[in-house]
């Protein structure tokens, strides 16, 4: 109530409060079939980060945008509950998770790391990477759900 200066009138605690522990997860399968028909899991549903670097709504926004072109790109003879069009999507969106999902959660337990050495180091690394221009925009444009780029090339000084 403190909080909002009392703009949302008297507030109780209805419960214990509760925790969710910020931690990656990731569905076992993202489509199928059931007997009202096929379904697709995506974004939040297919799998979740640690919200460290901010790339779970870009990696929704990339199972969308991956779905729409497999449907779109069908033969017109094939249905959009078509369970190898489905897989296709899954394995896609699968494979940018392991590459997105993995090293947020790398990265996150390497900075809840309290040892010294580890911390030296992975400063070290950080600090590396901010230098290196075409990785980080090739990491960049992947974490943009842009999978299908290639680092540009490393500019050599005389």
């Amino acid at each position: 109530m403190q909080a909002s200066h009392n703009e949302l009138g008297a507030l109780s605690l209805t419960s214990q409060r509760g925790i969710w522990p910020l931690q990656q997860a990731l569905a076992r399968r993202w489509c199928g079939t059931a007997e009202s028909g096929a379904w697709v899991l995506a974004g939040d549903a297919a799998h979740n980060v640690h919200p460290l670097a901010g790339q779970g709504l870009n990696l929704g926004l990339g199972d969308v945008a991956e779905l729409v072109q497999v449907l779109s790109t069908r033969p017109y003879w094939r249905s959009v509950g078509d369970m190898r069009l489905l897989r296709a999507y899954e394995r896609a969106r699968k494979a940018d998770f392991a590459l997105i999902g993995n090293t947020g959660d790398a990265i996150q337990q390497l900075f809840a790391n309290p040892n010294p050495a580890l911390q030296t180091l992975r400063n070290w690394g950080m600090n590396q990477f901010g230098h290196n221009g075409p990785l980080k925009h090739w990491i960049t444009q992947r974490a943009m759900g842009k999978a299908h780029t290639t680092p540009p090339p490393r500019k050599v000084s005389p």
